[in-house]
């Protein structure tokens, strides 16, 4: 089996995120500024020039990217317009792909938003070059530091009001919350009153964000990279740590929670059955004692957070219950294969549990085990035992 260890990136996202930011803090981390810029260089214009700098604001040192234009852009693109520009960029087939995607994720929330079609959807401060530049740069940047998953933080999306094309509107603005909502972003405001959180910030949150927690990691480089604004009582920054993690890391999930003592417990299988053919991860009932001495069932249902209103529907339809909490949860898992083995009684399946290299846990398939036991009219627990010896032989180091 391969080393699991695998490139990832954690993002603080104490003081928001914008496409420069975010830029900025990867060019940081150590990446080869000629090949980005050769990169890069591909989707501009001739009249463009990057510009990469290292700059320090306070006690803190990080790096700056910014286009510069020799004459000001006064057109607005559509859709089309940068799909063209990325086609005959002649950049790498996958950077193209996932430039595109963003972009057109873009576009359909705009007009959401509009009430329009994404074809006619005018690309305003997005589709000008240096916002362009951005979202391109970062997925060029992403390439060439290899990085496997991206994990953030919670999401700091400031306070207050702002000016946009169409108006004086509250913060985040309309594009940037459709795309935290899609990406099931945690958002919180620490107080500042200026907008942190830009439409190209909101765009990587939902594009690359694999898990909103701080994943356990051997840090390889720390980059900075610095917005324009500067705020009185707070560093304005983005800090991102690029390491090794291992696949072992957990996606976002949920554990929701009932306590029952008014229900026929004969009610609660088949409640359990229908919460497991709904995609639920996990169900478990135990046994508590509740207020006034009665004894009663605490129903628990480990699923995705995504999924938690399809499950609350069934609690709510199929029990008595009046009342569930749902705790934010991050579960970790070890790596798992499911391999067949010919035994004397016919071919079972058997799990194999790995951390990183080392195998952790042979057991055999349950179901696999019944399948034969039926087959050969022997107990199952017979076959079971076989099929686990027969396991640890060929699997487990000596």
């Amino acid at each position: 089996m391969k080393n699991s260890k695998e490139r990832i990136l954690y993002i603080d996202c104490f003081s928001g995120i914008s496409g420069d930011m975010f830029l900025g803090a990867l060019l940081d981390t150590g990446i080869n500024e000629k090949t980005f810029k050769s990169k890069l260089t591909k989707i501009l214009p001739s009249n463009a020039k990057i510009k990469i700098w290292k700059e320090k604001k306070g006690n803190f040192t990080g790096k700056r990217f910014k286009i510069e234009l020799s004459k000001k852009e006064e057109k607005a693109r559509h859709l089309k317009d940068i799909k063209n520009l990325l086609d005959k960029s002649n950049l790498d087939e996958k950077i193209i792909k996932k430039s595109k995607k963003m972009f057109e994720e873009l576009a359909e929330v705009e007009a959401e938003i509009h009430g329009t079609t994404k074809e006619k959807i005018h690309f305003h401060e997005i589709g000008a070059i240096d916002s362009i530049a951005d979202i391109v740069g970062t997925v060029i940047a992403l390439e060439l530091l290899n990085i496997k998953k991206i994990y953030f933080s919670k999401i700091n999306v400031g306070t207050g009001f702002t000016e946009i094309e169409h108006g004086r509107v509250p913060l985040p603005v309309p594009a940037s919350s459709e795309l935290l909502k899609r990406a099931e972003a945690p958002i919180y405001s620490s107080g500042i009153n200026s907008e942190l959180v830009t439409p190209t910030g909101a765009l990587f949150i939902k594009h690359f964000a694999h898990s909103f927690a701080r994943p356990e990691m051997k840090i390889e480089n720390i980059g900075i990279g610095f917005g324009s604004k500067d705020f009185k009582k707070s560093p304005n920054f983005l800090r991102v740590f690029l390491g090794t993690g291992t696949k072992e890391y957990t996606k976002n999930e949920a554990l929701i929670e009932t306590n029952i003592d008014d229900m026929n417990p004969e009610l609660f299988p088949s409640v359990e059955e229908k919460l497991l053919k709904a995609g639920a991860l996990g169900v478990f009932r135990t046994a508590i004692q509740m207020k006034k001495g009665r004894g009663g069932f605490k129903l628990s249902i480990i699923c995705e957070r995504k999924d938690i209103d399809i499950f609350s529907d069934i609690l709510f339809r199929e029990t008595t219950t009046i009342g569930i909490r749902i705790h934010y949860i991050e579960r970790k898992k070890l790596d798992r294969k499911v391999k067949k083995i010919k035994t004397k009684f016919g071919e079972a399946e058997v799990k194999l549990a790995y951390l990183e290299d080392e195998l952790m846990n042979v057991a055999p398939e349950f179901k696999s085990c019944e399948k034969l036991a039926k087959k050969t009219g022997l107990p199952v627990k017979e076959i079971y035992d076989t099929v686990k010896e027969k396991a640890n032989k060929l699997f487990k180091k000596n």
